[in-house]
Parts: structure tokens; sequence; C-alpha cells
């Protein structure tokens, strides 16, 4: 410390203990304010200012400098930019004739971080830019700078000169041992996936981030949880990215972090937007924007703005007056240097003029002067936009084409629009985000969709019937890397599950210490569930995608076995139906879609009913009068207008959101028929086309299942000495089997251990080429998760007695009770291979969670994406007695090469009325 002349050595002293007080209780507080706490940071340094004594020697001003920059940041946190500028032009003045770099960098510094905060970008990166050139190149200010301004040019969008800020300041950070720079660098990275469109890359850093015990605080926390929220929004997975969110809002709110509440609020507005919640959005928008306008910050208030005119657009109110804010915004956006954000005012303000009947001013709204693609329009294209930017120019160049009468160009913008959807899903290796994605292309489908309903041609309508729905369909299955720690949680989650079940009822017994383990048990449960989920959003996607079939591909298909295919529409509200067969294509109205939706749910409960074995007799009589009445409404409302056009031969159905779950075999005008429910004609000819297994067929019970092994042993035993590979007409010697019926197999192997599916020392592999060709049966403690899908990873069908469990909130969750545990969704991915077809006879798994866009997702979904060719599965609970009788009925006619379709229906067929069985197949049954 300098020495200051004309004090006693005593005044040094003392003003030397009073600077380093200073100095130590300023460093503790910028370490406060880092960890998210900026009122307590501020408080602790006016305390350091006061410590400090009145002189003007430099020591002193230079600290005093310091201070009061860093005082200026924290009360620029707390929404007071206009004070926090005002002290860091104090601070500048004191340091004015100082020769200290480091000082004037860290001024620099912390005025350019204020500026971002305030939207002055430009202004902002030349301060940071000054700060990089007067700092060390090795310290933590440096560090600190770089980090900074790597994500100020985020905001801008020069990811090149991000990506070298983060990894210059990641060295930095690592030889220096900065843990907590590096954290957040590298959670900078996932924002940098994020806007480089790799989405998978971007939730894995996201979730290193929040993992990182570098980053513990909460207010650290909060602001990764919001980087994460972007990318689950743009992933479609918007109540995920709306709880991260809403968690997030609440410590910021807490922690009086004023400007990342404010873009918190602003992501939650965003995610309304999209999930179409407009008066939520609304009030969002207009909060973040009063939070951006107090703290001075324009730039920020006008997105918010723009936001709050996207919803009102969504309500459909006062039209005109959107249109001409939204112009006006797009002009002040651009002035900001936020182009792309100004091009999506200009499509806003289109839009709102289009549908107020101007269509004129809607094109000289986005420059085009009534010619769609003109070279510097707003609607023109760009590579590097958002997938919602380029969707909404898409929208709005339909619109004015269909405007102009262009009804071809209108067409072909909507095609593209769902092409650029398709692309975009098939970055995903995850079954997950690849249906939550398809929330972008909702308008544009439903619109494509009502135009070709509209048009009535069936060409037209069947090619939108198949380019509108269920894209994973057209997606190959991912087959994720080998991830350890992925299998180490599902098998922790598989104990837990069942630890939860048995403590669950043993809570009736012991309610006090039962109640509290089902309660940590729960909790420990929904943290797997999350890590398990999370995690298999990492997988990179196919970038691959099939082209749909057309009307004359099916026709052919069909024409073979005189069948017919129904593909199901809904369209504002009102059901279609397109039926096909080789000599017709007809398109008929069914009426209002809520009349068969109400009556499917009164269907399933007394489906659910039917199935209990010890419903008394005057209850079972009430349930199944209201069942065939339920059944008889479903029939008069799909099937029955439709009856006079659809022949005799097999069916197959294509339905469209709920109808997924109707119990299409129960129909009366069904009864008896070959049908297969499919995702999409498209996927249905890949599968037909797909060689069949030619493994032993194998059959496993699960526990619990009181009649579940006499079914198993007994459908198996209809395949010994069999010889008709599924589903073909022509005889074929069966390959050597595994294991005769009901010897020990692989008993307690989990799904993933050494000698499960990846062991490669599980059955198949143990089985030799002179054995009898006998079906393999799984029974007791041999029936674990591993050892069944070993032994059907060959197998020509995979037969599971067991039970199940739907999950709505979580689909791949689902799961069928073995052995060991639950087998779920997320288990089939890691699968080496699956059989051809498969059979849940005691469940409800043929159920799905339909999500926007016609994308189903549940076990049965997951499994035919998966490549399993058809699943046999209830859409309802099945009860083990009819199981039982259908399933043995249903093996024999197998046997002798009926397809699964023509098995089942011919199985049904034979059961008591009284007694029924929502089995359905699914997938290429036929």
């Amino acid at each position: 410390m300098e020495r200051v002349v004309g004090r006693s050595d005593g005044g040094l002293a003392r003003l030397s203990s009073a600077v380093d007080r200073a100095v130590s209780l300023r460093r503790r507080a910028v370490a406060t304010g880092a960890a998210g706490q900026p009122v307590r940071a501020a408080r602790m340094l006016n305390r350091a200012l006061d410590l400090l004594p009145d002189s003007s020697a430099s020591v002193v001003r230079a600290v005093r400098a310091r201070i009061l920059a860093s005082l200026a940041y924290f009360e620029a946190e707390q929404g007071r930019v206009d004070h926090g500028l005002g002290l860091l032009d104090e601070a500048g003045l004191l340091a004015a004739d100082l020769d200290d770099p480091l000082l004037h960098g860290n001024l620099h510094v912390q005025r350019g971080s204020i500026l971002v905060r305030r939207g002055a970008m430009e202004l902002a990166l030349d301060h940071l830019d000054q700060a990089v050139r007067l700092l060390d190149g090795s310290s933590e200010d440096q560090c600190a700078t770089l980090l900074n301004r790597s994500a100020l040019h985020l905001y801008s969008g020069n990811l090149r000169a991000a990506d070298a800020d983060l990894q210059q300041c990641i060295d930095i950070a690592t030889r220096n041992g900065l843990v907590v720079l590096r954290a957040k660098a590298r959670g900078n990275l996932g924002y940098l996936a994020y806007l480089r469109g790799d989405l998978p890359a971007a939730l894995r850093e996201a979730d290193a981030a929040l993992g990182d015990p570098a980053l513990l605080t909460s207010a650290h926390r909060a602001v990764f949880m919001g980087g994460r929220a972007e990318a689950l929004h743009a992933a479609g997975l918007t109540r995920e990215a709306d709880a991260d969110l809403a968690e997030a809002v609440e410590i910021l709110r807490r922690e009086r972090l004023t400007h990342d509440l404010a873009e918190a609020l602003l992501a939650r507005a965003q995610v309304a937007l999209l999930d179409a919640r407009w008066t939520d959005a609304l009030r969002l928008a207009r909060s973040a924007r009063r939070q951006f306008v107090r703290r001075g910050n324009a730039a920020w208030g006008d997105l918010a703005e723009l936001l709050a005119l996207q919803a009102q657009l969504g309500q459909g109110r006062r039209l005109r007056l959107v249109g001409a804010a939204a112009g006006e915004l797009a002009g002040r956006l651009h002035a900001s240097g936020l182009g792309e954000d100004g091009r999506v005012a200009a499509l806003v303000a289109a839009r709102a003029l289009l549908a107020s009947g101007d269509p004129a001013g809607a094109a000289a709204a986005v420059g085009a002067g009534g010619v769609v693609g003109a070279a510097d329009a707003a609607i023109r294209l760009w590579p590097g936009d958002r997938i919602g930017t380029r969707l909404l120019a898409r929208l709005v160049r339909a619109e004015l084409a269909g405007a102009s009468g262009d009804r071809a160009g209108r067409q072909a913008e909507l095609r593209g629009g769902l092409a650029d959807v398709h692309r975009y899903q098939s970055r995903f290796g995850s079954l997950d985000l690849q249906t939550a994605s398809a929330l972008h292309g909702r308008r544009l489908a439903e619109m494509g969709l009502a135009d070709a309903v509209a048009d009535g041609r069936p060409a037209v309508v069947f090619a939108w019937s198949e380019r509108a729905r269920a894209l994973t369909a057209r997606l190959p299955p991912v087959r994720p890397p080998d991830d350890p720690h992925a299998a180490e949680l599902l098998a922790d989650l598989r104990g837990v599950r069942t630890a939860l079940r048995a403590a669950e009822l043993a809570g009736r017994q012991v309610p006090e210490r039962a109640g509290q383990r089902v309660s940590e048990l729960r909790r420990r449960r929904a943290a797997l569930e999350r890590q398990v989920r999370q995690r298999a959003w990492f997988t990179a996607g196919p970038a691959d995608v099939s082209r749909p079939v057309g009307l004359s591909a099916a026709r052919s298909a069909l024409a073979s076995d005189d069948g017919v295919l129904v593909a199901y529409l809904a369209v504002r509200g009102l059901l279609h139906a397109l039926v096909v067969r080789r000599s017709l294509a007809r398109l008929m109205p069914l009426g209002q879609l809520a009349a068969p939706t109400a009556a499917l749910q009164r269907v399933r409960a007394d489906l659910d009913a039917a199935a209990l074995a010890m419903l008394p007799a005057p209850m079972r009589s009430v349930v199944n009068r209201s069942l065939a009445a339920g059944l008889g409404r479903l029939d008069s409302a799909l099937w029955r207008p439709l009856a006079g056009l659809a022949g005799t031969g097999p069916v197959v159905v294509v339905p469209t959101s709920t109808l997924g779950a109707v119990p299409w075999t129960l129909l009366p005008g069904l009864r008896g028929r070959p049908l297969a429910v499919v995702p999409s004609a498209t996927w249905w000819l890949a599968a037909r086309a797909r060689p069949t297994g030619d493994g032993p067929p194998v059959f496993a019970v699960g526990p619990g299942v009181p009649r579940g092994e006499a079914e198993v042993r007994a459908a198996a035993a209809a395949w010994r000495g069999a010889t008709s590979p599924l589903g073909s007409s022509q005889r074929a010697p069966l390959p050597p089997a595994c294991s005769p019926v009901g010897s020990p197999v692989l008993g307690g192997s989990g799904v993933f251990g050494g000698s499960g599916v990846f062991g490669g020392s599980g059955v198949l592999a143990r089985s030799g080429a002179g054995r009898d060709q006998e079906p393999i049966v799984l029974t007791g403690g041999d029936a674990t998760g591993g050892a069944v899908m070993a032994a059907a990873g060959r197998a020509r069908l995979l037969h599971v007695a067991a039970h199940g469990v739907h999950e709505p909130d979580n689909p791949l969750f689902s799961s069928i009770q073995l052995a060991d545990g639950p087998f779920f969704g997320y288990d089939l991915p890691r699968a080496a291979a699956l059989p051809s077809h498969v059979v849940l006879s005691a469940c409800d798994l043929g159920l799905a969670e339909v999500r926007p866009g016609d994308e189903a997702l549940g076990m049965t979904s997951a499994l035919l994406h998966g490549g399993v060719a058809s699943v046999v599965a209830g859409v309802a609970r099945v009860g083990d007695d009819v199981a039982g009788t259908a399933m043995v009925a249903y093996h024999a006619a197998l046997t002798t090469g009926s397809r699964p379709a023509v098995a089942l229906a011919d199985a049904l067929a034979g059961l008591d009325p009284a007694t029924p069985a929502p089995l359905v197949c699914f997938g290429a049954g036929w």
C-alpha cells in the first residue's frame, strides 16, 4: 500500500486498517451478489463505503471507485438503473487520473453489463471490448468479462464470437480454479447450442449446469432453469417449460433480480402463446413490459409488447389496432438491431390486417407488394431463423396467397411449412421430443387439412391426412448409445416403484410409519422419473424423414384383400372420414366430434367396470346395458354411415385424436371383422414390407395375474409343433428354440443386467442348434425384464400376461409389471432388437396420450416406433378369465397362418357377448 505524505505512522496504520476492512467487505459483497443476493450485497457495499476515511489519497480513491462500481451493478440489478449509472459516473471521476488498467477495465465491465440490461447492445459491446483490452489476459476479471461479452454476443446472434469468448473463459477458469465462472460458461454453451438449433445438446448442457455443485444457489438455478425452459419451449414441451419458469419466477422475485425476473415472465408469455393460452400470454407479457420499462430497457420492453400483440391477435380482438401497432413496433425493433423480431412484428401486423379484411395492407406490412417471396420482404425465409419465425412466415405467405386467389401457392406454402416441422423434429432422437415438437406445426396442419376437406377431392384429402399427422411414424427408431447411468436410473426407478407399491399396501395397516415411507418414496420416484426423462432428451435424431405415400399406393395395398382404409379427420370440431378401397375413395361428413368423444368416455368407464371379477350380478347387468348402449352410439357415429362403402374385407383405421382409444373390435358393425389401427397409411405400408421374425414365440407371465400362467401355457401349447410363421400362409421350419417350456431361464436379472439384453449371455446365447423347437415360457422369478427382452430379441412374437399401467402424464413411464419390477416404455429404445409381434393381454396399454399433431405416445406407440410390426393390447381393462379364453383361441388361429388382425377377430367372435374383451390390433395386423 502506498505511503501517504504528512501523516503520522499511527494515522497511516488506521488508514490502512480501514481500507483493508473496506476491501475485505467489498470482496464478500461481490461474492454475495454473485450468489444471487443483490439487495444484501448492496447493503454490504454501502457499509464498505462508510468504512473508508475522507481522504484524497489515491489508494482510497481507487478502493472507493471499485466499491461504487460494484454497488452500481447491484443497484441496477434491483431495477435502479439510472442510479447505478450515476454511481459509475462518480467512480469514473475518482479514477480519472489513476494509472490502474485493472480498475478502468472493471469500470468498463460494469458499465457494459448495465447497458446490456438496458438494451443498449452496441454501446455495451464497446465497453466490454475496451475492458478485454485493459484487463490481464489470465485474471478472474478477464474471465468474467469474457463471460459477459459472450452473453452479449448470444443476445445479438453473433454465435461464433460467443463461442470463442466462452472457450477462452473456460480455459482461464480451468487454469485458475474459478469453478463458478467455469460452470456459468459451460451453462452458456448450452444456450449457444439452443441458438444453433441443437436442442439435445442444449438440454444436456442445461442439465449439467443445474447439477453442477458450483451453482447451487437459488438465483443461479433460476437463471439456468430459464435457459433450459427456452430449449423445452422450442421442443414443444410447454408444460415442462412453464414449470421451470414458474419456479424461476418465484426465486427471482424473492431475490429481487428484476431484469432476470422480467426475462422469465417474458419466456412464460412465449410458452403461453405456443399453447394458445392468449389471456395468460397477454397478462405475462404486459407484466414483463412493465418491469423492462421501469428499468429503462426500451428494447426489451418492445419485445414484451410484441408478445402482447401476438396474444391479442390470438384473441381476435381489435385487429386493425393490433395491425397498426405491430407495424410501428417492427420499425422500432429493426432500429434496435433486433431484425428477426422486427420481421415477426411485421408478420403479426400482416396476419391482423388479413383477419380484418385488408389483404393489400397486409402485403404492404411485410414488404411483399402483393408478391410472395420478394427479396427483402419480412416474409423471406432465412436459414438461421427460429422455428417459430419460419413457420409464422410460411403461414403469412399461405394466407396472402389464398387472399389473392392463388390456391396452388397457398398449398405449396402449407406443405413447405410442415416439411420444415418434419425436418425440425427429425433432429430429436427422443420419442418424447419428436411427438411434442409437432405442436409447432399445429396451425399449418389445421389450415391445410381444412383446405383439403373443403376441396373434397379424395387424393388431396388423403395427402393431407398423411402429411398432417404422426410424423414419428415416418422417422426411423433411434438406438441411443450405451449409457450405464441411464440404465442405473431405470433400475433404481424399478426398485423405488416396487417399494412404493409395497409401502402403500403396508400403509393400510401401519399408517404412521408407512405414511412417512410412502412420502419419501414418492419424492424419490418423481426425481428419478425426471432424470430418466431428461436424459432421454439428449439423444440426437436421425435427420431423416420418409416421404408420405399417395392414394394410389394405398389402393394397391388394399386390392389383394378387398380391404378398406378409413382415415378419420377432425376439422374445426367436425368429424370426417375418408373411405379408401381398391375401386373407390370418398370423403364422408360424420357430424360433431363432441358426440363420439363423450360416448367414448362412458364406454371406457363401463369396460373398466365390466372387467372386475367380483362385480355383483345386478350391477354387471346395469353395466352391460350401459356398455351396449354406448357401443351402439359409437357405432352410429363412427361406422354405420360408412358401412355401405366399406365392403366386407379387413379394415385399416387411421384414427384422429382420442379416437385411438375406441374399442373398435367391439363396435356392432365391426365385430368379427379383421381390423388394424395404425398411425398412418405410410407407416402401415412400410411395416407390411418388413421381414417377420423367425425365432420361437416367447411367453411371459408377470406377478399377481391369477390365471396368467394357465393362459400362457395353454397359448404356448398351441405353438408346440407348429410350422407356420406368424401371419404367413406358407409353411416354414422353426429355428432351434432357446429353452423348453417351463425350464428356468435367467432368474433375477434386471433389464440391463449382465445377463440381460446387452450382456451377451442371455437366453438366445445359451441355446443349442439341436434343441427341440419349442416356445419359451417364462414364469415366476424367471420372467424378469432382462430375460423377457433377451428371449424376445429374435422371436416371431412376444406374449406378456402381466398387469400394466398407462401413465397419461408421462406416457413413456407406462409399464408392464414383471418379476423384477416395472418394465417401462423408456426401456424399449435400449433393447438390441424387438420381436415382430407383441401381445399385451392383461392391461390397458393400448391407450396413448395424444399430443398436438395427432402424435400418440404410450407403450403401444413406443413398441410400434421401435420396430414392432403389430401389437395386440387393450384399450380398457381386460378381465383375466376373458383374456385367457381369448388368447388361447388367438394363438390357435395364428399357428394356422392367420394374420394377427384376422386371428383376433376370430378369437373375439367366439366370446360370450356378456364378457367383452376390449382388445385391439395395432399396426400391420393384416
